[in-house]
């Protein structure tokens, strides 16, 4: 039995990489994670969406998943005076990743993501 729960959990592993490098998504998303938009124009945001977790939560989330994937954090800019809505750059070779997150509402929020060259 337990080697059929390994055997499983491997291959659900397998499933969820494929399934990311298959969206050429450079990071997973948290999970719960739902896409509301999406472009591959190459021109503004990558994706849009809404994770069901508080501001502070997705920010853990996205920073786990983002350095998980090999991206070294840049830093963060906050938008407004008060919490809950920030841009964040993390780099990975010769790329640059860009999130903005923004609290919607207790347990909701907002988040948008694009990847452009780096400009060292």
């Amino acid at each position: 039995m337990l080697k059929l729960l390994l055997f499983c959990s491997v291959v659900l592993q397998l499933s969820v990489h494929a399934a990311q490098f298959a969206l050429k998504r450079p990071f997973a998303l948290p999970v719960g994670a739902k896409i509301t938009d999406s472009s591959e124009s190459g021109k503004g945001w990558k994706e849009r969406g809404v994770v069901g977790v508080t501001f502070v939560n997705a920010q853990k989330q996205f920073r786990s998943a983002c350095a998980k994937n090999g991206w070294q954090f840049v830093h963060a800019v906050p938008l407004t005076l008060s919490v809950g809505h920030s841009l964040y750059t993390w780099r990975r070779g010769s790329q640059e990743l860009t999130l903005m997150l923004w609290r919607i509402d207790v347990g909701r929020t907002g988040f948008s993501w694009g990847v452009s060259k780096s400009g060292k």
